[in-house]
């Protein structure tokens, strides 16, 4: 670098007690624009903070309440039979990810599958936390029509048909 090059990056020889690499400034840069990179980088390091702090930040919560959600549908789709109306109502689809034998949660689909309207209390809270918390439905390409269809799943058994 030159002396006439006056925007040069200054680096010190060495890190005085109380300076690090953050405290680098540019030679010749104004106040205004060092205070407003100051200032966004507070606005970042609070912003990370806050969502590392609070239920809100996405991600992991969001993947939890779909696994609270996912244990739970087995028992919303729990039907009777001789009941013509014990598949009547709709709620999101868990996504997997499925990789040989193993299956993975991906979190909560566009579409719908049919539920017991009699058991779907707990998904109905889970759902409102989900949707209340920021957390999005991951967006399915082919969505078939919930059908309100008791089917039997295993001898004596019954499910909503998805």
């Amino acid at each position: 670098m030159t002396a006439a090059n006056s925007a040069s990056y200054q680096r010190p020889r060495h890190f005085a007690r109380g300076h690090t690499r953050s405290s680098y400034r540019w030679r010749g840069a104004p106040d205004a624009l060092q205070r407003s990179a100051d200032r966004l980088r507070f606005i970042a390091i609070l912003a990370v903070a806050v969502c590392l702090a609070g239920p809100s930040c996405g991600g992991a919560d969001c993947l939890s309440l779909a696994k609270e959600y996912a244990d739970e549908v087995p028992n919303a789709l729990a039907c009777d039979p001789n009941d013509p109306n014990s598949c009547s109502v709709a709620r999101p689809v868990v996504v997997w990810e499925q990789n040989g034998t193993q299956r993975k949660l991906e979190g909560l689909g566009t579409c719908k599958h049919s539920d017991n309207p009699a058991k779907v209390d707990k998904l109905d809270q889970i759902l409102a936390q989900f949707n209340s918390r920021g957390c999005q439905l991951l967006p399915l390409p082919i969505c078939p029509a919930p059908q309100n269809v008791c089917m039997e799943s295993a001898p004596g058994q019954y499910a909503c048909a998805p």
